[in-house]
């Protein structure tokens, strides 16, 4: 990074850290609390991150991510903005307590996969895969527009794929951000590092660092 020039901004993209919503068998909505092994994963990535100059904190404002943001911020001492350009895609509300990979569940699932080029088709309330696509543009603009040069954003595994996508494939299906979901591990707190060149574009500096966290 310091071949870089001097006003590249930085922006170190931690996916939140373990949720209950992770280690149940059913399917929990935004109201999901970290576990006690995830308060203790979001200590070691604070500790990881204190060498780092964050001069700002992005939060997605579900349960999880805020409680890892808050946990970060007993270093950095600073304001964090919460905001839903980066929540995780939410999913039809008929799935809340649904038990994962049961026939329901896949039935709503293999729906929802075949309508996924479709910009209009929804289940139900969810957000569909082409509007967390245009979300995610958004957000990625909402960044490369920040004054701030180190940000610290607290997100969800599924639509950090998302981001991933759009800055390394010139052409985007709607499932891009499934197919790497299938193929790109993303550990709970686990450390990405995007920087964005004034007047040359964004670059991918790192995925997944999770050396923090115990072996």
């Amino acid at each position: 990074m310091n071949t870089l020039p001097q006003d590249t901004k930085f922006f170190y993209l931690v996916r939140h850290g373990e949720s209950e919503a992770n280690v149940s068998d059913v399917w929990l909505d935004n109201s999901a609390s970290l576990t006690e092994g995830g308060r203790q994963q979001a200590e070691l990535v604070k500790k990881r991150l204190e060498d780092i100059p964050i001069d700002h904190i992005i939060s997605s404002p579900t349960k999880r991510a805020r409680e890892t943001a808050e946990i970060i911020n007993i270093f950095f001492s600073t304001d964090i903005e919460f905001s839903e350009l980066f929540v995780e895609k939410s999913r039809p509300s008929e799935t809340n307590g649904m038990k994962k990979n049961g026939p329901e569940w896949n039935t709503i699932m293999q729906t929802t996969l075949e309508h996924a080029e479709d910009p209009t088709w929804h289940f139900s309330d969810e957000e569909n895969y082409i509007e967390m696509i245009e979300r995610g543009k958004k957000a990625l603009k909402y960044l490369r527009d920040m004054p701030h040069q180190h940000t610290l954003v607290v997100t969800h595994g599924l639509f950090l794929r998302t981001l991933f996508a759009l800055l390394t494939f010139k052409n985007l299906w709607a499932t891009t951000p499934i197919f790497l979901y299938d193929r790109m591990a993303l550990q709970n707190t686990g450390v990405t590092i995007f920087a964005y060149l004034p007047g040359g574009g964004w670059l991918v500096l790192s995925w997944n660092d999770y050396a923090h966290l115990p072996a």
